[in-house]
């Protein structure tokens, strides 16, 4: 342990506040450490449907600058100059460096390389090479849910769960699974695409087609299906949520499929990992809390003991904090052992 402190001492990256109090039992008294945060920042971006989200924190997570770049067109070498450009702009603290970078993902990542993106073409492009190559700085690529479940890992744990999953509603439906502390990603990266789970169904199976669960219980096929049922084509979240206060009895019919689909997806997840935990990462949740309740109603009683079901506690930036955790981790190398941040904004 010694030698570490010793390399992150010269490094830079740590720096000693003097000697510490000893215990009871006497001994040698500790040397206090704490994080230099000149020592550099970190960019943490998230590929977006429609946007580049940017978050840049200094390296004890302490967060500084949230800004989000409209890029409509899906093409990856726009969103990867909008990287580049915004890494290292006016927002960055004047004479601290730049120290690594990490990149979310809605898609397959394996070993660093993003594998399928259901809305962006990634044309074989190497992100993180191109980034490092560009920026000179360690980079890291992760799936979108992968980083909410590090982020409840790692911001959100008050119960120190050792085993949970975040199940991430947006354009689809994936599971990030932390088992022992770890995430594990499983095969190629294919861990916890639970939203293309196969729902029965024997008129679309006869016609060898297949309906996946996220096509049903997404964010975008419940926008998509009450388009559908209304006529209105830019029917949006913020109308879905004001319709349903109303109340409407036409939303609230779908909302209510919407908590019974999602129950089950819970349910088939617990009996298949059997998580301590299960925190769920929704903006739509997140505007009617009240979801939640009906959800855990839901949720078939067979586990043998229950299990924590809520929402995190920071839906719109804990894909980006997960992505912070993770470079941050690469820069102190300290792999996937036990740490606990705290979400600061300076």
């Amino acid at each position: 342990m010694s030698e570490i402190v010793d390399k992150l001492i010269n490094q830079g990256f740590v720096t000693e506040l003097g000697p510490g109090e000893s215990t009871s039992s006497g001994g040698r008294r500790p040397t206090n450490l704490q994080l230099n945060v000149d020592f550099g920042y970190v960019v943490i971006y998230e590929l977006g449907e429609d946007v580049v989200y940017r978050m840049m924190s200094r390296i004890d997570a302490s967060v500084f600058s949230v800004t989000e770049y409209a890029e409509p067109d899906h093409d990856i070498q726009k969103r990867m100059q909008i990287m580049i450009a915004h890494a290292q702009d006016a927002d960055a603290p004047k004479g601290v460096p730049l120290r690594g970078v990490a990149v979310a993902v809605h898609g397959i990542v394996d070993q660093n390389q993003v594998v399928f993106s259901p809305f962006l073409d990634f044309k074989k492009v190497d992100v993180a090479t191109q980034l490092n190559t560009t920026l000179h700085v360690p980079v890291k690529i992760e799936n979108e849910a992968n980083l909410s479940a590090i982020y409840v890992r790692d911001f959100d744990n008050h119960q120190r769960s050792k085993d949970l999953i975040c199940i991430s509603i947006h354009q689809g439906i994936g599971a990030g699974i932390i088992i022992d502390g770890r995430l594990r990603t499983g095969n190629h990266g294919e861990a916890g695409e639970i939203g293309q789970s196969v729902v029965y169904d024997h008129s679309l199976s006869s016609r060898g087609q297949l309906r996946t669960i996220e096509s049903i219980c997404s964010e975008t096929a419940i926008l998509q299906i009450v388009r559908e049922r209304t006529g209105w084509k830019n029917f949006d979240l913020e109308r879905l949520v004001s319709w349903y206060r109303r109340p409407d009895s036409l939303i609230t019919g779908i909302l209510n499929d919407f908590c019974y689909y999602i129950a089950n997806v819970i349910y088939n997840v617990t009996m298949t990992i059997g998580p301590e935990r299960i925190a769920l990462n929704s903006r739509l949740i997140q505007a009617l809390p009240e979801l939640l309740i009906k959800i855990q109603n839901n949720i078939p009683k067979h586990a043998s003991s229950p299990i924590q079901i809520d929402l995190v506690s920071d839906v719109r930036q804990c894909t980006l904090l997960g992505g912070c955790s993770v470079i941050l981790r690469e820069l102190l190398n300290t792999g996937e052992e036990p740490l606990t941040f705290k979400h600061l904004l300076s």
